[in-house]
């Protein structure tokens, strides 16, 4: 795959997805490896090039593991991968649209307030500054926070469940997708 914000992960892996002539997005393609039991996948443009059995894409587009998918379709010159490569095709238009799309999810979910981020972010940069000088005391101080986050995400799952947010407004409000969101809450609401 491609792309991921340290914030999401894998709930909003983005990549370049192809489009066919009309607009449709084409199945995935997979690739036999012989007699190992995973047979590997892609929907990255590239793997669109009208060779064997496979369509050729038109165009690509950024794509979310999330199911989200831009509207921007930029066109493929494959004359001109044929002479520069996979490797150094511009994807920055898709790359960019993704980029708005993770800034969309951002702006929609709960906001933490600023002087919690700040104090977030201060606490982490002295326990890297005591991961360097005294590890032993920042791994106590890494148990100490393991024990605060667990006994506070466990307390705000519940309160979760009593205000009574559907699956929607609860996905929103973590910037994942509704599937990864009831994951995480229930993992936190059983202190997993």
């Amino acid at each position: 795959m491609g792309w991921q914000s340290e914030q999401y992960g894998d709930a909003h892996e983005g990549y370049v997805g192809a489009t066919l002539p009309g607009g449709a997005e084409p199945k995935p393609q997979y690739f036999d490896m012989g007699s190992s039991g995973h047979v590997p996948s892609t929907q990255e443009w590239w793997a669109y090039d009208g060779k064997g059995r496979r369509p050729l894409a038109e165009g690509m587009r950024a794509c979310c593991s999330c199911g989200w998918r831009a509207v921007g379709v930029y066109p493929i010159d494959w004359g001109q991968v044929a002479v520069d490569g996979v490797a150094l095709t511009d994807e920055s238009g898709p790359l960019e649209d993704w980029e708005q799309h993770i800034d969309e999810v951002d702006a929609a979910a709960a906001v933490v307030p600023p002087e919690l981020l700040g104090m977030i972010e201060q606490f982490g940069a002295g326990l890297a500054d005591l991961a360097d000088s005294e590890p032993l005391a920042a791994l106590r101080a890494v148990a100490a926070l393991e024990r605060l986050t667990a006994r506070t995400a466990r307390a705000a799952a519940h309160n979760l469940q009593a205000d009574g947010l559907g699956d929607e407004a609860v996905a929103v409000g973590l910037g994942l997708p509704a599937q990864q969101a009831r994951s995480r809450v229930l993992r936190y609401r059983l202190g997993r």
